[in-house]
């Protein structure tokens, strides 16, 4: 019998319990190097563009991020990954950096919040995808970039646990971005996880839409 995808609960109960060691997987550092690097690629951010992190776990993506823009919100369910990214953006003197928990479906930010909005391996973990989605859009300034990187579609031994999502076809991601109001602009495979023992390959892919302006 297939294991029951995680509730909302019980998801930030399993995230809490992960934030103290979370960075010490090379695999997982060396994802968000290759997610930031495609985002700073394909976006043109500058500094005042306010920013959020959807999913934002300990900062290994909002952060960074957070050297261009001056500006970055982490938003998470997990009260100790909030912790830890606080504590890092602490750490390194990071003024314009802020963090909660908060679930965006339920509490969407205000309409024009943000310039740009990123999330990296957190929507498959996401059961409501197309409100979710439909909430960040709601939240962008005309012209404000989305950008979403996330597993392949894969065979659902990815996770220990089941997940709601087995990762996603990054085309039809595209679609859903495009039915949330947003228009496509981008996907492509941008870093290839291997996890042991066998080595297995799971492909990750970035897509990135824009509201319109």
């Amino acid at each position: 019998m297939v294991a029951p995808p995680l509730m909302l609960s019980d998801m930030s109960t399993t995230f809490d319990a992960k934030a103290a060691t979370w960075d010490e997987e090379p695999r997982r550092r060396a994802m968000a190097m290759d997610v930031v690097a495609a985002i700073t690629q394909q976006i043109p951010l500058a500094p005042g563009h306010r920013l959020m992190d959807v999913g934002c776990g300990t900062g290994l993506v909002g952060l960074p991020l957070a050297s261009i823009t001056g500006s970055v919100l982490g938003v998470d369910l997990s009260v100790e990954m909030v912790a830890r990214f606080k504590a890092k953006a602490a750490a390194a003197k990071l003024t314009g950096v802020a963090a909660e928990v908060r679930n965006l479906v339920e509490d969407p930010l205000p309409g024009s919040s943000v310039d740009v909005v990123v999330s990296a391996m957190a929507f498959h973990h996401i059961d409501q995808i197309d409100p979710m989605l439909h909430a960040i859009a709601g939240s962008l300034v005309p012209g404000g970039w989305l950008a979403i990187a996330d597993l392949e579609t894969e065979d659902g031994s990815f996770h220990a646990e089941a997940v709601p999502h087995n990762g996603f076809d990054p085309v039809a991601f595209l679609d859903r971005m495009r039915c949330a109001g947003l228009v496509p602009a981008s996907q492509q495979r941008v870093h290839v996880m291997r996890k042991p023992p066998s080595n297995r390959e799971y492909p990750i892919f970035l897509a990135i839409a824009r509201k319109p302006a």
